[in-house]
């Protein structure tokens, strides 16, 4: 009886963690994505979003803000040895939640081609983008 209660309870209280199923993000979500925090490549707990992430209908910018653009994500958008205070490219959304970067530039070098990154809403107002690392977003208007 105890087993048949517990599994009823969970199935209607959702995920342990916390996080239940939201609608996927929609490419309108994303130019009012607003940056909040996010987790190191080490996930060991989040950090205020001391560098700014912006989107536009169909561009990004990444750019330092009171601290640098952190090091794991300019290892995903640029070649190696490459830095700078401002990243910028294009976006879109896959069928399948992805944000596909393209175009992507620092300065005048040229950047990774194509990288895709999972984006997932774990609250119908949180959006997280991640590959394997967390960057979380509010939706704002």
């Amino acid at each position: 009886m105890h087993i048949r209660l517990t599994v009823a309870i969970l199935m209607l209280a959702g995920s342990a963690s916390g996080q239940g199923d939201y609608a996927p993000v929609t490419a309108a979500d994303v130019p009012k994505l607003k940056l909040n925090h996010y987790h190191t490549a080490d996930q060991k707990g989040g950090r205020l979003a001391d560098f700014e992430w912006t989107f536009t209908k169909t561009e990004f910018t990444v750019r330092k803000g009171k601290g640098p653009i952190p090091a794991h994500l300019t290892d995903m958008l640029l070649p190696a040895g490459t830095t700078g205070d401002a990243i910028t490219g294009k976006w879109k959304l896959t069928p399948g939640s992805e944000l596909e970067l393209s175009e992507i530039k620092c300065g005048d070098k040229a950047g990774k081609p194509g990288v895709k990154l999972r984006a997932f809403k774990t609250a119908p107002t949180v959006v997280r983008i991640s590959d394997p690392t967390q960057f979380v977003f509010g939706i704002g208007n």
